[in-house]
């Protein structure tokens, strides 16, 4: 066919050749085709993604042309078309771009070609491509609404209408009404349509926008720039201390947890609007126990309040008041309120619960007002004072006592109460141990104790001083001294009496006492010389018992005294370990290894036990086994 046409033109132009000016007519088909006709987009038409969605790119359309056995289209910027965005051939009549185009003002024109080649291009004909039509179809921003206050960024916190075509969306937030000056980290790219921040902003008034993006790259028309509030409103609701209350140590606040918050801001003050601070702390924790003792007698304010990560405090919370009052007195304990046959004596008071240490004043006048006779300030609730000078011991000779305690801050507490007692030219016996019972949990002063020391013994084992007069002859001791226990402080029917020549005892099988545990019981002691009272009564102590104190060991392991311990004068307190099982014990004393002869012997019924006689000067030796109540 191709060989055919070329012959018919080589003939064509043999004829006009040899018979110039004679008309020629050429054979059909043997010229390139005429332009097409183009369809759609029409001229000056605008293309957008509601008429050719998704992204307003046009899928071009033009009429077939006879002959023509394909077509080329161009897409240019310029009516000459002197550069191209597509420059495509396609056997179809319809042309759909493989790539979005830019929103602007586009040329097309389409030719033709058949077996004589390409035609001339058709006439360009314009469109405007406008993705989202000037705007009608940007993005409608949704949440948050405008003007409203955003606390967290809780998904979705930024949500819009999406866009049809877009690839993703351009987020941004910025610091001014028109999205101009973006803050740092933005913009961000959203996949979706909606779009939740990793981090939170300070607070501060702020604006976003979206813009939409095609797959090429191509922005489309932003939405508005809306206007939000970045602000953290969370408030703390305080807990402890409550409001308008009392307390006598500084209390530990408490407050509850809210959302979002990195770390609490307390204020404690003394007035009410906090314009001087006692404390002012941050803290990740839900509480806060303040590391020095507030200022007794004084009301204070608190309020706590929340920051979120970004250090953004939100509002103070209602302010508490409370007012601290360390008004814990001192219980004196020894010496007996009025006891008159005081030698001299040994201070004893309780502890109190937030003590440093404790002031003691003693005077002659009931006022123990300055100057004083003696004013001490020492760690331990017990005072031995020494230095008396001259002393009255005819009457009147009442003396005066009291203590109050101080804390690491300087704060006092109230004073004990006043006591009395009288130096005795004949007094009487100074009580050791058992010490002074009190019930630790029923004392205001030492209630509040973290750990508190229960004065319950496990046995009945009793000591006291030696009891001495001094008269013009010299120095005269008692020899004989009698102890009662009674569970009456008034001694009406004695539960147990007993009389040794010794500084200590305790109950045996000739002289038995099984006092109940938990019970509290009265002891006192009186010294004798010659079977007379050798002054008064000693003072009368508490004490209380309870064998499970102390564990008891499948064997005996003997305590005091030490093997070749010197004793002066008086026989020693002997001591051991309790056994398992044991209802009394067999006790020996000997001047011989062997035991071949006896000093004393006896049967304790606890793990103590003192002779009841003096005890020659000597070098003694002693044992003891345990018995069941059959005396095996």
């Amino acid at each position: 066919m191709v060989r055919t046409f070329r012959r018919l033109w080589m003939l064509v132009l043999v004829l006009a050749v040899l018979f110039p000016g004679s008309p020629l007519v050429l054979p059909a088909g043997a010229a390139p085709p005429p332009p097409p006709t183009l369809l759609q987009p029409s001229e000056g038409q605008v293309t957008t993604a509601a008429n050719y969605p998704p992204t307003g790119t046009p899928t071009f359309v033009w009429s077939p042309v006879s002959g023509a056995d394909r077509y080329q289209i161009q897409v240019c910027p310029s009516a000459e078309c002197a550069t191209t965005v597509v420059s495509q051939e396609t056997y179809s009549t319809r042309f759909a771009p493989f790539r979005a185009l830019a929103d602007g003002d586009w040329y097309w024109r389409v030719r033709a070609h058949n077996a004589d080649g390409w035609g001339a291009y058709s006439t360009s004909r314009r469109f405007t491509k406008s993705w989202l039509a000037e705007g009608a179809l940007a993005p409608t921003l949704l949440v948050p609404g405008p003007d409203e206050t955003v606390e967290f960024f809780e998904y979705p916190i930024f949500s819009w209408s999406p866009v049809v075509g877009a690839a993703y969306y351009r987020f941004t937030i910025a610091t001014d009404s028109f999205c101009n000056s973006p803050i740092s980290g933005y913009p961000k790219n959203a996949m979706i349509n909606t779009y939740t921040p990793m981090s939170r902003i300070a607070r501060g008034h702020y604006y976003w926008q979206v813009t939409p993006v095609d797959h090429q790259g191509h922005w489309g028309n932003s939405s508005e720039c809306r206007h939000f509030s970045m602000d953290y409103q969370q408030v703390p609701t305080p807990l402890s201390p409550d409001d308008d209350s009392h307390h006598t140590f500084t209390p530990d606040f408490r407050w509850t947890a809210v959302k979002g918050a990195k770390d609490y801001h307390l204020q404690i003050s003394t007035n009410p609007d906090f314009t001087t601070l006692v404390a002012n702390i941050y803290t990740y924790n839900t509480r806060y126990t303040p590391v020095s003792n507030l200022e007794n007698d004084r009301e204070y304010y608190w309020r706590v309040s929340a920051r979120d990560t970004t250090s953004t405090e939100g509002p103070w919370s209602q302010a508490r008041s409370f007012v601290m009052g360390w008004h814990l007195a001192p219980t004196l304990l020894s010496p007996n309120n009025s006891y008159i046959y005081s030698p001299f004596p040994v201070f004893q008071w309780t502890p109190v619960a937030g003590a440093r240490r404790f002031k003691i004043l003693g005077d002659e006048e009931s006022s123990v007002a300055s100057p004083v006779k003696f004013e001490v300030n020492l760690i331990d609730p017990r005072y031995d004072h020494l230095n008396w000078g001259t002393i009255r011991v005819d009457p009147p000779n009442y003396y005066y006592w009291k203590v109050r305690a101080e804390d690491r801050q300087g704060n006092l507490a109230w004073w004990s109460e006043t006591r009395s007692f009288a130096f005795n030219w004949t007094p009487g016996p100074t009580l050791i141990y058992p010490p002074y019972y009190y019930d630790p949990a029923t004392i205001s002063s030492t209630r509040y104790l973290d750990i508190r020391t229960d004065p319950t013994v496990p046995f009945p084992v009793f000591m006291w001083d030696r009891v001495v007069h001094h008269t013009d002859a010299g120095e005269v001791a008692a020899d004989t001294y009698v102890i009662e226990v009674d569970d009456d402080p008034a001694f009406t029917s004695l539960d147990w009496t007993a009389t040794t020549h010794n500084l200590s005892i305790a109950p045996a099988l000739d002289s038995p006492l099984s006092p109940v545990p938990g019970t509290v019981y009265y002891w006192r002691v009186r010294a004798y010389l010659g079977g007379s009272p050798m002054g008064g009564y000693s003072e009368v102590w508490p004490a209380r018992f309870d064998p499970s104190l102390q564990a008891a060991m499948p064997t005996i392991a003997l305590y005091f005294p030490a093997d070749g311990t010197d004793s002066v004068y008086d026989a020693p307190l002997f001591g051991w370990s309790p056994v398992q099982g044991a209802a009394r014990y067999h006790f020996q004393l000997s001047t011989s290894s062997d035991f071949a002869s006896l000093a004393d012997e006896a049967y304790p019924l606890y793990p103590f036990y003192t002779p009841r006689s003096h005890l020659p000067a000597e070098t003694y030796y002693w044992r003891v086994v345990a018995q069941d109540a059959g005396g095996n």
